[in-house]
């Protein structure tokens, strides 16, 4: 777990450094509460509640992607996605991959984990599209 969030931080202080930008707290606090306050719980049986999250993520992802899609999947006939967004539509430049999963296990906010992880990837992305 701290192995993660080292990482996540390393990448938020790369980016931060060699984009000159500076991460925003408030919209910071906003992914976080907009992730974590969910009416239900982000886990496998609320579907309703993934898919607000994800819808949310798509949303923010849009803003300053060049490319934003569901990647979507069945499982025990219940569909799910992925929200996965690119930068850029040359196949020349560098693919880097970034992933955070969005769900939770029980009933739970999943602040520590996964709506961390969300977060950093949505300030990351906003901090991308600066370079691009």
């Amino acid at each position: 777990m701290k192995l993660i969030y080292i990482f996540i931080i390393s990448i938020l202080l790369f980016v931060t450094h060699n984009l000159h930008a500076q991460s925003d707290i408030e919209r910071i606090q906003k992914h976080l509460t907009a992730i974590t306050k969910t009416e239900g719980f982000r886990n496998f049986e609320d579907t309703v509640t993934l898919n607000k999250v994800a819808d949310y993520i798509f949303t923010e992802f849009s803003q300053y992607a060049d490319t934003t899609y569901y990647q979507t999947y069945t499982v025990d006939n219940i569909n799910y996605k992925n929200v996965i967004c690119r930068f850029g539509t040359k196949q020349q430049k560098a693919l880097v991959v970034i992933g955070a999963h969005y769900d939770v296990c029980g009933e739970q906010e999943g602040a520590d984990d996964n709506a961390s992880g969300v977060t950093a990837i949505l300030e990351l992305t906003r901090l991308f599209s600066r370079s691009n």
